[in-house]
């Protein structure tokens, strides 16, 4: 009897620490991917490969910034993202793709290094921007508005290219 409650009590504490955040709302995928070898699902699956391509985004000023990113479509891409990463190059990011328009809700838990999370709308505008989002937390991160894309970038991308709500963005290279 006694192990029967001690294990009650242990599946409950590990479902509250995997929520992903503290009011049990799900906030959405975790940005991230693997800096190195194959990752792998807890099923042991490989997931899908992920897509590339180019977001282009006209800044305030109009300039075109080109950056090389990795297309996370898929759930299990979607929830991978940038996990695990110890470096990325400057001109490079993740966009994550949805289904459809909402809040959009990330955390940092196994992310290692600091991100600008640039949050689209459907109509390819940006709806906000989360600079700097601290690595190794479970805080929600996200913006007053809804989006269907999330691109992110180094931290400080943002604001070094001039970065911010209302800028206009293409895909090039998928959909």
């Amino acid at each position: 009897m006694r192990l029967g409650v001690t294990l009650v009590c242990a599946i409950a504490m590990v479902t509250v620490a995997c929520s992903r955040d503290g009011d049990g709302a799900d906030p959405g995928p975790g940005p991230s991917s693997p800096a190195q070898g194959a990752s792998h699902r807890a099923d042991g699956k490989q997931p899908a490969e992920l897509g590339a391509g180019h977001v282009v985004i006209t800044n305030a000023a109009g300039e075109q910034l080109r950056v090389a990113v990795e297309v996370a479509r898929t759930e299990d891409q979607r929830d991978r993202g940038l996990m695990f990463r110890e470096r990325m190059d400057y001109d490079h990011g993740m966009v994550f793709l949805f289904d459809r328009e909402k809040i959009q809700r990330f955390w940092m838990k196994n992310t290692l290094i600091p991100l600008d999370m640039i949050f689209i709308r459907a109509d390819m505008t940006v709806a906000g921007v989360v600079e700097h989002a601290e690595p190794l937390t479970t805080t929600s991160r996200f913006v007053d508005a809804p989006s269907q894309y999330v691109l992110e970038m180094n931290g400080g991308w943002a604001r070094d290219n001039g970065v911010a709500a209302g800028a206009v963005v293409r895909f090039e290279g998928f959909e």
